[in-house]
C-alpha cells in the first residue's frame, strides 16, 4: 500500500513538471510548429510477444515537428518511453545494522529516440488524417533496485541498492497514420490518436519472470492517445 501511494505521488508529480513544460513550449513554438504528447500502449508480436507472455507495454510519448515550406510534409525528432513486465514489493533490507523498510523494484524499460517525417495535408475540417514514419535508437534495459520507504512522502528516496541486471541498444523503423481532431475554434488544440508498427533490431532483454534474457526482434505495435498544439503563420 505504501509504495502504490509513494509511486502514485512521484508519478503525478513528474507528469505536472511534464506537463507545465510541454504547455511552456507550446506556447514558444514559432509559425508551423507542432508540439505533442502522448500517453501510449505498446503491442509486442511475433517472438517478442512469446517471449512476454502477454505482457503489453505502457508509457508516454513527445513530439516536436516544424512544416517545410508551404506544404504537406513535417519533418522533427521525438522521444518515447514504456515499462514493460516488473514487480515491487515491500521488504525489510539489513545494511550496516540498520533495518530498512523498503520497496524492492524489478523494472524493464525501453527507451526511443527517433527522428520523423509526417504527410498531413491542410484540410478545412474537424478532423485531419495524417501519415508518418521514423527511424532511431533503442535502449532496453533492466534495473533491480531497494529503496528506504520510511518516507513514503519523499520522490527523492534514498537508494540502498541498485544493480543492471540487462541493457542493449538497437535501431528502430516503422510507420503509421492518425487523426488530429479540433478541441478549439481556432484550430491551434487537437486531440490526436493513431497507431504505428515499430520495427527494430534484434535486441536482448528480459520478461517478468527475470531469470533469463532473451534476444529476438523487438516488433510492436504502437497505439497512443494526446494533445496536440499547433501553430500557425
Amino acid at each position: 500500500m505504501k509504495q502504490r501511494l509513494r509511486y502514485s505521488i512521484c508519478t503525478l508529480r513528474a507528469f505536472t513538471i511534464a506537463s507545465i513544460l510541454f504547455v511552456a513550449s507550446a506556447l514558444s513554438v514559432q509559425a508551423q510548429g507542432v508540439v505533442n504528447m502522448y500517453g501510449q500502449v505498446g503491442i509486442p508480436v511475433d517472438q517478442f510477444a512469446e517471449s512476454l507472455q502477454g505482457d503489453f507495454g505502457y508509457g508516454f510519448k513527445f513530439d516536436y515537428l516544424r512544416r517545410v515550406g508551404v506544404g504537406p510534409l513535417y519533418l522533427g525528432a521525438s522521444f518515447g518511453m514504456l515499462n514493460y513486465g516488473g514487480e515491487r514489493w515491500n521488504e525489510n533490507w539489513a545494511l550496516n545494522e540498520n533495518v530498512y523498510d523498503s520497496e524492492y523494484a524489478i523494472e524493464n524499460t525501453i527507451h526511443d529516440f527517433e527522428v520523423k517525417a509526417r504527410i498531413q495535408p491542410d484540410i478545412n475540417s474537424l478532423v485531419m488524417p495524417y501519415l508518418e514514419g521514423f527511424a532511431g535508437l533503442s535502449k532496453m534495459s533492466t534495473r533491480f533496485t531497494i529503496t528506504d520507504e520510511s518516507q513514503i512522502y519523499d520522490c527523492d528516496v534514498e537508494t540502498l541498492y541498485d544493480e543492471l541486471l540487462s541493457r542493449d541498444f538497437g535501431y528502430t523503423y516503422g510507420a503509421g497514420f492518425g487523426l488530429l481532431i479540433s478541441l478549439c475554434p481556432s484550430e491551434t488544440v487537437f486531440m490526436d490518436v493513431g497507431a504505428t508498427y515499430r520495427n527494430s533490431s534484434q535486441m536482448e532483454y528480459m520478461n517478468d519472470d527475470f531469470d533469463q534474457v532473451f534476444r529476438s526482434r523487438t516488433d510492436m505495435w504502437l497505439v497512443r492517445v494526446g494533445v496536440s498544439f499547433r501553430a500557425w503563420d
